[in-house]
């Protein structure tokens, strides 16, 4: 670290991987005057450079208390902490213990991991190991590349509530854990089926559109058909297996009852694709494999 000047003061401790760290923290310097001055201690590669004045931290009597550091300052990149000066008040040449704050671990997930079969699904995972998370995101994405969302949240607990799934869907969702070290990595995601019957007497069959595409893989043709108990605008769109939209196939008022609209298809490359059908009032996403 920055040479020992007068009476400076050291903090030491571990990283995150267990290597020993020194921080320096000012007290007065060889000529008397008050060091308040920013070290920064690189814990990769052991490079310590200096950053100008910070206001002093606040101190409790004789008992020294480590600067003050948001959440976001303590821990980012390649493991940077920032530190200030410590109060005149403070005896000199003393070491204290401290730890680096490392993120979440990968979450566990619980709950659904299979089928689902109704339109909503209560989402469960497991509270961070070791280290704990004091918030958590969740992402619930029709696309296993996660790049088409129906639900994008930061919670502080470990469930959550998601509503509008679409029948005969696949959804694939992922979580990840945040603390003062920062975010942890996000699961592999978990693949589900959204599968419920639908009746006459079915609530689901007022806020169903029914999408159907068929056949399913197909080559130069295919057929998409929905229903309307009343008419509506209606709008379908193409997306690759990135999130991207490809086309709008269209966007026109339907009449109520059973639609249905035949696309031939020109210059489209073989491989998954989403048709994403939506109104003013729902949407539905199905899932189309062009051969």
């Amino acid at each position: 670290g920055p040479p020992l000047s007068g009476s400076a003061n050291s903090c030491q401790g571990v990283n995150a991987a267990g290597d020993p760290v020194i921080f320096f923290f000012g007290g007065k310097d060889a000529d008397g005057n008050e060091n308040a001055e920013v070290y920064e201690y690189n814990l990769t590669n052991g490079e310590t450079t200096l950053r100008g004045p910070m206001p002093q931290p606040i101190v409790n009597g004789a008992k020294a208390q480590l600067p003050v550091v948001p959440p976001s300052k303590q821990q980012f990149g390649n493991n940077w902490l920032v530190f200030g000066g410590l109060s005149d008040s403070i005896p000199t040449n003393n070491t204290y213990g401290f730890t680096p704050i490392s993120p979440p671990d990968t979450i566990t997930l619980v709950t659904p991991m299979d089928s689902v079969f109704a339109d909503s699904v209560m989402m469960i995972w497991n509270p961070a190991e070791p280290l704990q998370a004091t918030h958590y995101q969740l992402q619930v994405a029709c696309d296993s590349a996660m790049t088409i969302f129906l639900a994008d949240t930061v919670v502080i607990d470990t469930s959550y509530l998601v509503k509008e799934l679409s029948n005969n869907t696949d959804y694939w969702w992922q979580v990840r854990g945040y603390n003062a070290g920062g975010w942890g990595p996000y699961n592999i995601p978990i693949h589900f089926l959204v599968n419920f019957v639908v009746s006459i007497d079915d609530p689901h069959q007022n806020s169903t559109l029914n999408l159907t595409a068929a056949p399913n893989p197909f080559h130069d043709y295919i057929s998409i058909s929905f229903s309307l108990l009343e008419p509506q605008q209606v709008t379908c769109a193409l997306y690759n297996i990135r999130g991207e939209k490809i086309d709008i196939l269209f966007s026109e008022l339907f009449p109520s009852g059973i639609n249905v609209y035949d696309w031939n298809i020109q210059n489209l490359k073989s491989g998954v694709y989403f048709l994403k059908l939506q109104t003013q009032q729902t949407k539905e996403i199905q899932k189309i494999i062009h051969l």
